[in-house]
């Protein structure tokens, strides 16, 4: 089945721009179809990258509150099991994989005194690349759990 000539040549568009040769023909016409359906796609996929950008910025900002309310609630706790159990805390596990990279980055800002993200970081990937005789020095802790996920590519 071909296209059926139904669209009218104007002469005063320039060649490149019209949608059918001067004679009639719909090979242009086909052109036309074929960039309009990539442009379709090209935008659909931008559309979706869009997407993803802003699911990346409303994990970020949701994160950053998490963050937030999690050190407002436990104050200067030092109870390992308060720490790990205040619901923001409990909130950034729920958020899964998606937290990760907002974890090992505040590893990373904050290597030379690091919140507690170790129960996060295992329960989340269902790792634990820390040996027992670094427990409890959150320094070397977060250096395993940054050596680990380097080698992961995370």
């Amino acid at each position: 089945m071909g296209i059926k000539k139904t669209i009218k040549t104007d002469t005063s568009i320039s060649s490149g721009e019209s949608t059918l040769d001067k004679d009639g023909s719909t090979e242009d016409a086909t052109e036309y179809i074929k960039a309009s359906a990539r442009k379709q796609s090209s935008t659909v996929n931008a559309s979706s990258s869009n997407s993803e950008s802003e699911a990346i910025q409303s994990d970020y900002l949701k994160f950053h509150q998490l963050v937030k309310s999690w050190h407002e609630e436990i104050g200067l706790s030092s109870s390992g099991s308060e720490i790990v159990s205040s619901p923001s805390y409990l909130s950034i596990i729920a958020m899964g994989k998606s937290a990760l990279p907002l974890i090992l980055q505040e590893l990373r800002d904050h290597s030379d005194d690091p919140d507690h993200w170790f129960v996060a970081l295992q329960t989340i990937t269902g790792e634990n690349p820390v040996p027992e005789e670094a427990y409890g020095d959150t320094v070397r802790m977060a250096q395993c759990w940054l050596t680990f996920a380097d080698r992961n590519a995370w």
